[in-house]
């Protein structure tokens, strides 16, 4: 049973639903056309940059050296060009938080139907692999919003870093994952840890004016 035509829903429709999940309850401090076009960058950015990993993952030798080599490199190339759209001065800084959030949804959205490929089956060995897109989805909303969280506090380098860092290590998950099918599953309840406290505890003080944290 071939999934093409499902690899792509199984991208937007979770990313869409976390969107109004994230920006929910902060009505006003946000415009809603810039996530929307932040939203529709991410996924024109994404189209692109998986293209360009996934011509070259498919390529690499399959040693672990090279490996988790490739992953640093991806998560670099990753989060150097959110970072970019992020630092356009035109989104400003109030909402910023958000837009990246919605830039890196937008940018994961197009995960599924680039790295699970036209020939993917559905087969039990395989089911686990359904996780993926899931798992990228919500780090890629996470690193959003820690890159933009960074941008807002003045704080872009050890944002930057603590991003890049996440993105490599689920890279690495990402390339075993289609050799070891139990790490899917693992890297699903480390994505949901992750935006868990992104979502909770980075997005609500980063949404904060300054005026507000002076209050606390």
């Amino acid at each position: 049973m071939e999934i093409t035509s499902l690899l792509l829903p199984l991208g937007i429709i979770p990313s869409l639903i976390i969107l109004y999940i994230i920006t929910g309850g902060y009505e006003g401090k946000f415009k809603e056309r810039y996530i929307f076009i932040s939203f529709i960058a991410g996924i024109v950015l994404g189209a692109i940059i998986y293209l360009i990993e996934g011509s070259t993952l498919y390529s690499m030798p399959y040693f672990i050296d090279i490996i988790i080599i490739y992953s640093f490199l991806f998560s670099f190339l990753e989060q150097i060009s959110k970072f970019a759209i992020l630092n356009l001065k035109k989104l400003g800084n109030e909402g910023l938080p958000l837009y990246g959030g919605a830039l890196g949804l937008g940018f994961s959205s197009t995960f599924a139907p680039f790295f699970l490929g036209k020939s993917f089956e559905i087969s039990i060995e395989k089911i686990p692999l359904i996780f993926l897109p899931i798992s990228v989805i919500l780090i890629s909303c996470s690193i959003g919003i820690m890159l933009g969280m960074g941008i807002k506090r003045k704080e872009s380098m050890k944002y930057f870093s603590l991003s890049f860092l996440i993105g490599a290590i689920i890279w690495l998950t990402l390339i075993l994952s289609f050799s070891f099918n139990f790490i899917p599953i693992i890297s699903i309840f480390i994505a949901l840890i992750i935006f868990y406290y992104s979502y909770k505890k980075i997005l609500p003080v980063s949404m904060l004016s300054r005026r507000e944290l002076r209050k606390l």
